[in-house]
């Protein structure tokens, strides 16, 4: 996929995307599905605790995704980690389910157990 010069310029290949739950961020995303189709969409939930948004004691490790660029709230519900997000702190709609072992954990933001991506690998 070949981003735009703009989101080049922004970081935006270097960054993991994110909506949040308020209406502006399900707005947002709904509209990248309807976009996208919803055939081409995956829907994946992130718990880690690591992840924060700015606030008035700590920049966080969130940055929101803003018109000129990365940094600071959100004003559109979305957010940009730079780096990498483990698969145990994902919740993959159509794959992980909740009555699978450790999804409190993953609920809690520990992320899944240890061996829990390889229940895949084996179906």
């Amino acid at each position: 996929m070949k981003l735009s010069e703009g989101s080049e310029k922004m970081g935006h290949h270097q960054h993991v995307f994110m909506w949040d739950a308020t209406v502006k961020g399900i707005k947002g995303v709904s509209g990248i599905v309807r976009g996208v189709g919803s055939e081409s969409a995956v829907n994946v939930k992130i718990r880690m605790l690591d992840l924060s948004e700015p606030g008035l004691f700590s920049q966080g490790t969130l940055k929101g995704d803003q018109p000129t660029g990365l940094g600071g709230r959100s004003t559109n519900g979305a957010w940009a980690h730079e780096g990498d997000i483990p698969r145990k702190y994902l919740f993959i709609e159509g794959l992980d389910q909740p009555d699978q072992p450790g999804f409190k954990d993953w609920l809690a933001g520990k992320g899944w157990p240890d061996g829990h991506a390889e229940l895949f690998k084996r179906a």
